[in-house]
């Protein structure tokens, strides 16, 4: 990949140069490439791929008609990146929870439950959810996010008079609808 830098002749050029040359603009700079070399018969892989892509695009111009999406897509682009770019990459990847922290949870209303999450961009979304270690359901609601800490917080609206061996369930959703769960049990201290 070769960069344009003060060539007037180049500088703003976009297509093909015959049979050797593909030239693009990405963050206002001239790039040149070698045109690419594709076969006609693609693989099943590929056309998985292909069939990904063309519903990631879909779905990035669908949520870029909205102003604020465009205006928050746009705020997190970087180094030549656009709001398309960073929508399609928010749609490929998942949120991860990283972390369930019960130090704080004793059982009883009030305590907090922490939970780490990490994402390419932002976190819509975290439940939790509290069972029993019969499997009862004690409650279920949705986590806060605490900028201070950068965690989320959940906080217990019901007694669970015996907390050990609860299972603490996090999920977290992102703006694209990506989830990712995590399942602790509380261990005895």
């Amino acid at each position: 990949m070769a960069e344009s830098k003060n060539n007037y002749v180049m500088h703003g050029m976009s297509g093909k140069l015959g049979k050797l040359l593909v030239f693009r603009q990405r963050g206002g700079k001239t790039i040149a490439t070698a045109i690419p070399i594709r076969s006609n018969v693609f693989t099943e892989g590929q056309l998985e791929i292909q069939s990904k892509f063309k519903e990631a695009a879909s779905w990035a111009r669908g949520i870029l008609k909205n102003t604020e999406n465009r205006k928050f897509y746009s705020s997190q682009a970087t180094g030549g990146q656009s709001a398309f770019n960073m929508a399609i990459a928010d749609w490929f990847t998942d949120p991860e929870i990283n972390e369930i922290d019960t130090t704080d949870y004793t059982g009883v209303v009030d305590s907090v439950i922490k939970i780490g999450v990490i994402d390419i961009i932002k976190v819509q979304s975290v439940k939790v959810s509290i069972t029993t270690a019969s499997g009862t359901l004690v409650e279920e609601g949705s986590a806060v996010f605490d900028a201070n800490s950068q965690q989320w917080l959940y906080t217990a609206v019901q007694n669970n008079a015996t907390p050990v061996g609860s299972h603490i369930k996090a999920t977290a959703t992102d703006k694209p609808g990506n989830s990712h769960s995590l399942e602790k049990v509380i261990e005895p201290s």
